[in-house]
C-alpha cells in the first residue's frame, strides 16, 4: 500500500467518528481525506487574527485544541473533533475572532479545501443538515436553524412503534338502540337516523335480543317482493344475534367477527340471549382501539368515561407522538397536535369528575398555565392550571372540581405542581373579582412572589368551559402590564436572573449532582426574555413563546429575535429527546451523556442566549 494512500486512511478512519462526517459514504469521505492538508500549530502560532481575510480552507481539529478571542477575551474553545471557521463556506468577509492553540499547547488540524467541502458536505443530502445550522464560521455567531427532529434522535432508533392492543383488554361497547320486534321497519329507520346509528338490536318485550338490523340489511330487503315499510322489523332482522357479557376483551371479539363473518356484537347483561342488552360493539369499534390517527384519538377522547380509559388514551398519545418525531414531523407541528391532546385530556378529566359531583351551578373559565398554556407541552410534565368561576356562594363546587381533576391527572401521570400552581389553590382560583384585584395588585407591588404569578399568569389560556368569565378581567390585566412601566423594569431585571450557563472558557455550570439544568438554566431564561419584550411592545396577551418573540422585532434586531426563536425550538427539542431517552421530563441532563453534535448544539444556543440577554440589557438601560 502507498505511504500516501495509508494516510488517507488513516485521516479518513479519524473523521468519520465526528458528525458530519460520520454521514458520509465511503467514497465521499476518502474523496475528503485525499484532498486534507496536515497543519501543525506550535504554541503561540495564530492560524489566523480578527480582521483576517477568510481562508481557503475550513478546518478539523484533531489534536490539542484551539482558542478564539476577540481581542485579548476568550470567546470560546474548540475541542478535537470539532471545527472552526465555516463562515468561508457561506460568506467572504473576514475572520470575527483570533484562533490559536490553547494555552501554550499546540495542535494538530486537517485543513479541508472550501470547494470540495461545499460540494461534498454542504451539498449533500446526509450531512447537508448539519450546515443548515447556519454554522457562519465562529461558533459564538451560530443561528440554529434548521435541524429536525430525526437527526437529532438519530441515535435513539428510527423505528415506528405501533400499539397492540393487549389480547385481554376489554373493549369499550356503546349503548344500544334498541326496538321492539313489532316495531315497524318504517320507524326503525327513523330511530336509526335519529341516533346516527348503522344498527338496531331487536329485543321482546323483556328487553332480550332477537336479532339485529344494519343499513345493509336493510338495503338487501329492498329488493324482495315482499318488501314493505310498513311489515315489523323482524321481518328483515338478521337472526339470531351473538351475544357477550360486558367484559368481552379485545381478542374474544376479533376472533367471533371473524368466524361468524359479522360486523356487529351484542352486549348484554349475562352474555347470553336469555338477558337484558346493555350495548353493541361493532367492526369499526375493534378498527378503532387499534387505530392511531389524530382524528381517531379525538374521537376516543370524547367517549372516556373512566380513568383506566384515560390512561390507555394518554399512552396512545404518547405513541402516537413518538411516531411523529421518528416519522421527521416538524416541532412546530407536534407541538400543536399535542396541544391539542393535552387539552383534550383535561377536558375528559372535567366530563368524568363532574359525572360525579354534577354539572357546574354557574358559568366558569378553566385555565391552563406553564407549558400547556404557551402550547408548548410535548411531554407529560407537572399540571399547572387555575379557574374563574362566576359566583362565590359555589366555591366548594369548584374546589371538588379542581381537587377531582388534579387528582385523576395525576393518576395517569400529570404530577402537581411543586409551587402549588393549581386550581386546588385559592391563589390559582376564585371569581372576576378575587382575579381582578389579585391580578391588578401584582402588577402594582412586583415583588418577588408577585414577580413569579406575574409570569406564570401571562401564559393563561383557556381551554374549558365559558371563556368569557374571563376575559374582562384578564384584558384589564394585559392593559395594566402593557402600561406600568415600572414593573416591566423589575421583570426584566428578574428575567436576567438566569444568566447564561456558560463559564469564561464556554463550558456547561453545572447543579451540585453534576446535572445541567436544561430547564432553569436555558429554557427558562428565554420564555422570561419573551414575556418581557411582548409587554413591552403592548403584547401580553401573546401566550406562544414564538409569537412573543416574533412581535418584538424591531427592524435593528430581527437576526438576533429570529436566532432567539430557532435556538429555543433547538431547546425544546433537545428536552424533549432526553425525556424520551430517560423516561422522564428532560428538565435535567447528563454532560457525560451528550455526543458531540448535543454539545455543540446546546453551547451555541446558550450564545444566543447571551446575546439575547445583552440585548435586553441594552433595551431596559440594566
Amino acid at each position: 500500500m502507498a505511504p500516501e494512500h495509508f494516510l488517507h486512511q488513516r485521516v479518513a478512519e479519524e473523521l468519520s467518528h465526528h458528525p458530519p462526517f460520520s454521514e458520509l459514504a465511503g467514497d465521499g469521505l476518502l474523496l475528503l481525506a485525499e484532498h486534507v492538508e496536515v497543519k501543525y500549530l506550535g504554541p503561540k502560532e495564530w492560524l489566523f487574527a480578527e480582521g483576517d481575510e477568510l481562508h481557503d480552507f475550513i478546518y478539523f481539529v484533531n489534536k490539542g485544541g484551539i482558542e478564539l478571542l476577540r481581542g485579548e477575551d476568550i470567546v470560546d474553545h474548540v475541542d478535537p473533533g470539532e471545527m472552526l471557521g465555516l463562515r468561508t463556506l457561506f460568506e467572504n468577509s473576514q475572520y470575527r475572532a483570533s484562533a490559536k492553540p490553547i494555552g501554550n499547547g499546540d495542535a494538530l488540524l486537517y485543513a479541508i479545501p472550501v470547494e470540495l467541502a461545499k460540494k461534498v458536505l454542504v451539498e449533500n443530502q446526509q450531512t447537508s443538515h448539519f450546515f443548515q445550522l447556519d454554522w457562519k464560521g465562529n461558533r459564538e455567531d451560530f443561528v440554529p436553524s434548521g435541524i429536525s427532529l430525526r437527526r437529532l434522535m438519530k441515535k435513539e432508533g428510527s423505528s415506528i412503534v405501533l400499539p397492540i392492543t393487549e389480547e385481554t383488554q376489554k373493549l369499550e361497547w356503546t349503548a344500544a338502540v334498541v326496538a321492539h320486534e313489532d316495531l315497524p321497519l318504517r320507524e326503525v329507520v327513523e330511530l336509526m337516523n335519529e341516533n346516527r346509528s348503522d344498527a338496531v338490536v331487536v329485543v321482546d318485550k323483556r328487553n332480550w335480543p332477537l336479532g339485529i338490523i344494519t343499513d345493509k340489511d336493510i338495503r338487501r330487503s329492498l329488493i324482495r317482493e315482499d318488501f314493505s315499510r310498513s311489515l315489523p322489523v323482524s321481518t328483515y332482522m338478521s337472526s339470531p344475534v351473538l351475544t357477550f357479557s360486558e367484559n368481552l376483551s379485545f381478542s374474544a371479539a376479533v376472533v367471533a367477527m371473524m368466524e361468524h363473518r359479522i360486523h356487529h356484537l351484542v352486549i348484554t347483561e349475562k352474555g347470553t340471549t336469555q338477558s337484558t342488552v346493555l350495548g353493541i360493539i361493532s367492526d369499526h369499534d375493534v378498527l378503532l382501539e387499534q387505530a392511531l390517527t389524530p382524528s381517531i384519538i379525538t374521537k376516543k377522547m370524547g367517549r372516556v368515561k373512566t380513568p383506566g380509559e384515560l390512561q390507555r388514551l394518554n399512552d396512545r398519545i404518547e405513541v402516537l407522538r413518538n411516531n411523529y418525531l421518528k416519522a421527521d414531523v416538524s416541532m412546530e407541528v407536534v407541538l400543536k397536535i399535542m396541544t391539542r391532546f393535552y387539552e383534550g385530556l383535561t377536558l375528559a378529566a372535567l366530563r368524568i369528575v363532574q359525572r360525579n359531583i354534577g354539572a357546574a351551578p354557574c358559568e366558569f373559565t378553566w385555565l391552563a398555565l406553564g407549558s400547556l398554556g404557551r402550547g408548548e407541552q410535548v411531554l407529560r410534565t407537572d399540571q399547572d392550571h387555575a379557574i374563574v368561576y362566576e359566583k362565590e356562594e359555589y366555591s366548594d363546587y369548584f374546589s371538588k372540581l379542581a381537587g377531582g381533576v388534579s387528582d385523576l391527572l395525576e393518576s395517569v401521570g400529570f404530577e402537581p405542581d411543586h409551587f402549588g400552581v393549581s386550581a386546588t389553590s385559592a391563589l390559582w382560583s376564585g371569581t372576576p373579582e378575587d382575579w381582578e384585584h389579585r391580578l391588578l395588585s401584582w402588577v402594582r407591588e412586583p415583588v418577588e412572589d408577585a414577580l413569579l404569578q406575574l409570569s406564570i399568569t401571562q401564559d393563561a389560556r383557556a381551554i374549558a368551559g365559558n371563556p368569557e368569565v374571563a376575559t374582562a378581567v384578564f384584558n384589564r390585566f394585559y392593559k395594566a402590564l402593557n402600561e406600568d412601566s415600572a414593573t416591566l423594569l423589575v421583570m426584566a431585571k428578574d428575567a436576567l436572573r438566569n444568566p447564561s450557563p456558560l463559564n469564561i472558557f464556554k463550558q456547561l455550570k453545572l447543579e451540585d449532582d453534576g446535572q445541567f439544568d436544561l430547564k432553569l438554566r436555558a429554557i427558562l431564561p428565554f420564555i422570561d426574555a419573551a414575556k418581557v419584550l411582548a409587554a413591552y411592545g403592548g403584547n401580553s396577551h401573546l401566550a406562544n413563546t414564538r409569537e412573543r418573540l416574533e412581535q418584538s422585532k424591531d427592524g435593528s434586531n430581527d437576526e438576533l429575535i429570529t436566532s432567539a426563536q430557532h435556538a429555543y425550538e433547538i431547546l425544546l427539542q433537545l428536552r424533549l429527546k432526553f425525556g424520551l431517552k430517560d423516561g422522564s421530563s428532560g428538565r435535567y441532563i447528563n454532560p457525560k451523556t451528550l455526543d458531540q453534535l448535543d454539545r455543540q448544539l446546546l453551547r451555541n444556543v446558550l450564545k444566543t442566549l447571551e446575546a439575547l440577554q445583552s440585548h435586553m440589557k441594552l433595551k431596559f438601560k440594566l
